[in-house]
């Protein structure tokens, strides 16, 4: 009887210790760490493009309008434009636009205006490159 008793209290031990072991391992479970890597890029449609600025006079202001669209990955937090003279005869100018700091979301898209004024000029084309770039 002794032994009989004795397999059972084990027995009983052994259900008891899985069950302890098998709550522990639900509370504590065991942490796996995990890397990687994510890429996002910028991306921009422009329409129309490249914008026409005509003809026009010297100190008087044109405006064009075109479509930003993002097309990229991420979102542009504040838009930020800025220009430089590529080629041509202007000596002087102002370019702004409207859309300055605004957010652009992935998928989404602003009209945007653009003003420029040149002041100082010689007859012939030229060429204001825009770049169009997230500021914050």
């Amino acid at each position: 009887m002794s032994l009989k008793r004795n397999l059972v209290t084990l027995f009983l031990i052994l259900i008891i210790a899985t069950a302890t072991f098998a709550i522990a391992l639900a509370a504590y479970p065991y942490l796996l760490p995990s890397t990687g890597t994510i890429t996002t890029e910028y991306a921009l449609i422009v329409e129309p493009s490249p914008i026409n600025w005509g003809t026009f006079n010297l100190t008087t202001p044109i405006t064009q309008q075109a479509n930003i669209t993002n097309t990229g990955t991420r979102n542009f937090e504040a838009l930020n434009m800025t220009s430089n003279l590529n080629s041509g005869p202007v000596y002087n100018y102002t370019l702004t636009w409207d859309a300055e700091g605004i957010n652009l979301p992935m998928g989404y898209y602003v009209v945007a205006n653009f003003t420029l004024t040149v002041y100082n000029a010689t007859d012939g084309d030229f060429q204001i490159d825009i770049h169009i770039q997230d500021g914050a």
